[in-house]
């Protein structure tokens, strides 16, 4: 294509048309555990309206991904490549999921789990689950860090998530929009 219009006019001519694309070539990988996932990972922030902007972006976000709009975004991402998608274990989260993999989906899932830890990667058998930010941070002010849930699946890693607090740092504040950085990898047990 020459310009960014004649694009968009054979790309819309094309799924005016019904025409089924080719599945991309597969992404770079790398080495999780025992599992292999896309360098890039589909996260569910959007999704769920966590624009860490706006209440008023924040709901937008939740009105237009609707289950139907989540389930198409996570085809077209497996699609074209990605076979890894991090969400939390909301009951919409959940219920978007099995959606999609009735649908034939197919993503592997690692799992930020807020509540009911156990519940929740029984239902989404995550690959890999990372224990929400804030349930460690509130744990960890409240000197209760032995207390932090932990889900003991067979085969599922487990790790505990902390904005303020890690201890392979020293206690130096963490960024979680780092998920799977290096220090994703810190505690958890393959």
């Amino acid at each position: 294509m020459s310009t960014r219009r004649q694009f968009i006019q054979v790309s819309a001519g094309i799924a005016a048309a019904g025409v089924p694309l080719a599945a991309a070539t597969p992404l770079p990988t790398v080495r999780f555990g025992q599992h292999e996932i896309t360098r890039l990972v589909i996260g569910s922030n959007p999704f769920y309206g966590y624009s860490h902007s706006s209440g008023a972006l924040d709901r937008h976000m939740r009105e237009w991904n609707t289950p139907e709009n989540v389930c198409a975004a996570l085809r077209e991402a497996e699609r074209n490549g990605i076979n890894t998608y991090q969400t939390n274990g909301s009951e919409r989260a959940i219920g978007d999921l099995r959606l999609h993999r009735e649908r034939g989906g197919n993503l592997q899932v690692i799992a930020l789990i807020k509540e009911k830890p156990e519940e929740a990667a029984a239902m989404m058998r995550p690959i890999a689950v990372s224990h929400h930010g804030e349930v460690t941070d509130a744990l960890f002010r409240q000197q209760k860090m032995d207390d932090s849930p932990r889900v003991y699946q067979a085969g599922t890693p487990d790790r505990r998530a902390g904005r303020r607090f890690h201890p392979q740092t020293g206690g130096r504040r963490v960024h979680r929009g780092a998920r799977l950085g290096p220090g994703f990898l810190h505690g958890m047990r393959v």
